[in-house]
């Protein structure tokens, strides 16, 4: 029994399969790596939407609604998490960067709004 055939159209056949299996695999790696960085993209952008209304409602909402408002932005539906505060060391070098794209953005395109650290729940302060 022989595993390699002896005519040229099934050899060619043969090969024309195997490469197009191959172009297949090779394309739905390069898909699937495509999708996952979109969304990665989108969960990105749905947490910026979310602490951008958090933060335009907790600046028109009267401050007996923060508890209200906070918990509603806490569901398992919510991309973000609300912290009470930031965290007391000294941002890096990448951070600082950030900090600065985001609020060159931010004042691009919306106005600001600042949280008071009154409208954070007291239960919640660390």
């Amino acid at each position: 029994m022989r595993l390699w055939p002896r005519s040229l159209a099934v050899r060619l056949t043969l090969l024309l399969v195997a490469t197009l299996a191959l172009a297949q695999l090779g394309l739905t790696l390069l898909l699937s790596r495509e999708r996952d960085s979109v969304v990665e993209d989108l969960m990105h952008s749905q947490a910026l939407s979310q602490s951008v209304t958090l933060a335009r409602l907790l600046d028109q909402a009267p401050p007996a609604d923060a508890d209200l408002l906070l918990q509603a932005f806490r569901s398992r539906r919510s991309c973000v998490a609300i912290e009470a505060s930031a965290s007391a060391g000294p941002m890096s070098p990448a951070e600082q960067q950030l900090a600065q794209a985001q609020d060159a953005a931010a004042t691009a395109c919306m106005p600001t709004t600042t949280i008071p650290d009154a409208a954070m729940p007291t239960t919640n302060r660390r």
